[in-house]
């Protein structure tokens, strides 16, 4: 699922960087807002693996948007001497906000399921086997 969604991203950012000269920057950046929106909807509601995938490819390629257009954006708005601090803020949130999620996850679950969103597997319990009379 990773790969499709950075496959995702490798389209979108290449379409939108050639397309950014000719866009009206905040109508393109809500537009992907809300196209990434609807793409997390309909990935909750995915019944496949080919739906999974082209739900997280259309995910990656809204995505991509915001992050080409809203660095020139960001880089603009910032006061000159705190640029660099706008943009690493801006960079690091992706990592922050799925740490949040992991602790949340943590703290609201079961130790497995906490486990599982990590990443970690554990070996499935055996089913019980059923004698019919």
């Amino acid at each position: 699922l990773a790969s499709a969604t950075t496959a995702g991203l490798m389209v979108g950012q290449l379409i939108s960087g050639i397309a950014s000269p000719r866009m009206d920057v905040g109508r393109v950046m809500g537009g992907s807002f809300f196209v990434l929106a609807v793409a997390a909807w309909a990935l909750s509601l995915a019944r496949g693996w080919a739906a999974l995938l082209a739900c997280r490819a259309l995910a990656g390629a809204s995505e991509a948007v915001l992050l080409t257009l809203a660095m020139p954006e960001l880089d603009d708005a910032a006061p000159r001497h705190q640029r660099s601090l706008f943009v690493g803020i801006y960079l690091s949130m992706p990592y922050v906000g799925a740490a949040c999620g992991f602790a949340a996850s943590a703290t609201s679950a079961k130790w497995e399921v906490a486990l599982g969103t990590l990443g970690l597997q554990l070996p499935a319990p055996r089913p019980r086997t059923c004698r019919l009379p």
